[in-house]
């Protein structure tokens, strides 16, 4: 019963860590993927950027937390396909120690175009 308990306080807390929500939607010709992402980081945080093949836009705000806005437009796809490349974006924003990094590179495609909107603390490198 202990380890349910210490098991669930384990989870709870790496799910707050994290803090997401995520939409899929039909635009056109389009299947249009919407993540929104924030962090809890100290100062003095970190953000990376690794083979970002999409349009990334980095501003400060008086926040405490990074915050990421992620728009996926996939051409001509399927609900699974669109599934899949939602799991693959929400993958590509993480949290690594005090360290935020976005990896651009798992949303690459000659029928999608991603970008990435992230706001930062202003005490963060």
């Amino acid at each position: 019963m202990k380890r349910a308990l210490l098991a669930t306080g384990v989870l709870t807390l790496l799910l707050v860590s994290a803090v997401g929500a995520q939409t899929i939607r039909k635009s056109g010709r389009y299947t249009v993927i919407e993540i929104e992402k924030e962090f809890d980081v100290g100062r003095g945080g970190r953000l990376k950027v690794v083979d970002a093949s999409a349009d990334v836009t980095v501003t400060g705000w008086g926040g405490e937390k990074v915050a990421v806005h992620a728009v996926v437009r996939i051409k001509r796809a399927s609900r699974k396909e669109a599934e899949e490349v939602a799991r693959q974006a929400e993958s590509a924003c993480a949290k690594q120690g005090n360290t935020v990094v976005i990896e651009g590179d798992r949303l690459s495609g000659r029928d999608v175009n991603s970008r990435f909107e992230i706001r930062v603390p202003r005490q963060f490198d």
